[in-house]
């Protein structure tokens, strides 16, 4: 009898395999035989989202009132901090160059606007992107009420990531802003795009109230979540 594990030659009536231990009596059994053998259970699928769950808390979404509500409290941090700051500007102005410089820049306001609007844009970007990536993962305003901005997987910001978040926000935002300005012009035709503009603005934001991961216009742009903590 020829081993088919080793090529051994051994005798007929021979059990094993002299040379490896190959059992011929497991070659002769019968398929039925080895059938009947159980395989192993398989865990259902409920059982991993079981162990899955036990592992992971569900998340839970910032609902629009709340995200609201914080969007105000950064508002008054902002405002609060920007008053400060051209309080100590304008008293260095008036004690270090004296009155006659001011009222230069006064007389100079207009052409101020827009350098001035910049740096408004500028700042919000840094108040923005530094404080939702940083270990806090949240504005002041968020940080109060217990929410903390993340990615789909729940995982920090990055500067970029924050960044782009904050750029997607201010994009919705103009459409809103451009909107208001529109719907007061003379024109029928620009009054009609001011109100679709202001209304896809606001729309942008208000989806925070509606959506399954209660996620705004812009959240479904760089793929963000915004949570409140356990």
């Amino acid at each position: 009898m020829i081993c088919p594990a080793c090529g051994h030659s051994s005798p007929e009536e021979a059990q094993f395999c002299a040379a490896c231990g190959y059992s011929f009596a497991a070659k002769e059994a019968p398929a039925s035989a080895l059938a009947t053998v159980p395989a192993p259970p398989v865990p259902a699928p409920a059982a991993y989202a079981e162990a899955a769950a036990a592992v992971e808390p569900p998340m839970r979404y910032a609902g629009f009132w709340r995200r609201f509500l914080a969007l105000i409290l950064d508002m008054l941090v902002y405002l609060l901090a920007i008053f400060v700051v051209s309080f100590f500007v304008g008293l260095v102005v008036v004690l270090g160059v004296g009155p006659q410089l001011l009222s230069s820049l006064q007389t100079r306001a207009e052409e101020l606007q827009v350098p001035l609007a910049l740096l408004h844009v500028f700042c919000l970007w840094l108040y923005y992107a530094l404080t939702e990536s940083s270990p806090w993962q949240a504005t002041p305003g968020k940080r109060a009420l217990g929410l903390l901005v993340v990615d789909a997987r729940g995982n920090r910001l990055s500067f970029w990531g924050a960044t782009r978040r904050h750029l997607a926000k201010f994009v919705a935002g103009t459409f809103w802003t451009a909107g208001l300005g529109l719907t007061g012009a003379g024109n029928t035709l620009l009054q009609a795009l001011g109100w679709a503009s202001l209304l896809f603005g606001v729309s942008g934001f208000l989806l925070a109230g509606f959506t399954r991961k209660k996620q705004a216009l812009h959240d479904l742009f760089v793929d963000c979540l915004v949570l409140r903590k356990s």
